[in-house]
Formats: C-alpha cells, sequence, structure tokens
C-alpha cells in the first residue's frame, strides 16, 4: 500500500531554500545530491511510513535520518496519509517544527 503524501508549506520552503543555498554557496552538484536523496526518500517513507523510528514519545511522528547528507525527513503519519513536517539539518535545534503538528 503506498501513502498519500503531503509537505507542510514551511517545510516546503525550508526543502526549497536549502536547495537554493546548497547550489549558490557550495556546487550545483551538492543542491542535485541533497533534493535526490530527499526525493528517494520521500519514496521511501511513501511506501513503508512505519519503518523508521519514532520521534520521542510522539507516536504518530517518525524520523527519516540522511546521514549522507546530513539531513532528516521527519513526518507524521495518519491513516492513509503522510504529512511531512520538516526537512530538518541534522545539528539545527531539535523540535523547532513541533508547532507544525496539529
Amino acid at each position: 500500500m503506498s501513502y498519500a503524501l503531503q509537505i507542510h508549506p514551511e517545510a516546503d520552503a525550508e526543502h526549497a531554500q536549502t536547495t537554493a543555498w546548497l547550489a549558490e554557496h557550495v556546487s550545483t552538484a551538492r543542491a542535485l545530491a541533497y533534493a535526490n536523496a530527499i526525493g528517494r526518500a520521500l519514496d521511501e517513507i511513501r511506501e513503508r511510513p512505519l519503518a523508521w523510528p519514532r520521534w520521542r514519545s510522539l507516536s504518530d511522528v517518525h524520523v527519516r535520518h540522511l546521514p549522507a547528507i546530513s539531513y532528516s525527513v521527519i513526518y507524521r503519519v495518519q491513516e492513509d496519509m503522510v504529512t511531512i513536517l520538516a526537512f530538518a539539518h541534522m545539528h539545527r535545534a531539535l523540535g523547532y517544527w513541533l508547532d507544525r503538528r496539529p
């Protein structure tokens, strides 16, 4: 079963800003590697959203770590819907995205 996927507007903006920043300040290749890794992770999450660990005590929030690019995809699972809450750098303050969870 494949889950429906939606991306929180703030998470969508994070993703766009990160891609643009990497292209401008690092390299186009690094921006492309980031975008490809995120795309693969979203496909995996859509197919198996419960495969990755829960976020602390929140039973409906999971995190897919991507150490190769130092980012994590944080998402909420409800019935047959996955909502992406954040594309978080692994060194950013933890839980900054908690207010995105309805």
